[in-house]
């Protein structure tokens, strides 16, 4: 309560390059001024826009080719054969990510996640984020977008292959129109 006060405050490093701690000395209105002046920076930093608009039209363009069109898309998770093909095709292109591109920590952190929200989404929700984790690689390098398709690819013959006739053409008709 007193103004006169003066506390000891320490502060951790900023950055991972900083190694030392910063510490000083405040009265308890400076502390108040700099707590307002941190408020105010991550009030700004939450209407900053990172959207990036070459990504988002890529998985715009993807997600068109991916869309479920079952009537509880939306709603509805995938049934347990196919979560555990999503899953399959989810390992098999983290390990070429991690192969291909490992810095790329944004696409393997994007993987990951959406192999853990397999089980807990909608259909449509989940293919939205297969989609996002092609545009990456699309954006990342052509190679490892064909990588990714290649396997996209060969899961849907091997799905048409163990479902039988009555889903070869549907899985057929997905598989011609995927871009590459």
């Amino acid at each position: 309560n007193s103004k006169s006060r003066i506390y000891t405050y320490e502060q951790n490093p900023w950055a991972e390059t900083v190694n030392k701690k910063h510490s000083g000395k405040a009265t308890s209105t400076q502390i108040i001024e700099r707590f307002g002046d941190w408020v105010s920076l991550v009030k700004r930093y939450e209407n900053l826009d990172f959207e990036d608009p070459i990504l988002h039209d890529y998985e715009t363009e993807i997600f068109e080719y991916l869309k479920i069109l079952d009537t509880d898309a939306d709603t509805e998770p995938f049934k347990i054969e196919q979560q555990v093909a999503l899953v399959k095709y989810l390992d098999k292109i983290h390990k070429i990510a991690k192969k291909e591109t490992p810095s790329n920590e944004d696409l393997i952190y994007s993987i990951e996640e959406a192999k853990i929200l397999v089980t807990k989404e909608p259909k449509n929700k989940v293919m939205r984020r297969v989609s996002k984790i092609l545009a990456k690689s699309r954006k990342s390098s052509m190679k490892l977008f064909k990588d990714f398709v290649d396997v996209l690819k060969k899961e849907i013959i091997k799905e048409a292959l163990w479902s039988g006739f009555d889903k070869i053409e549907q899985l057929y008709t997905i598989m011609k129109n995927l871009p590459i």
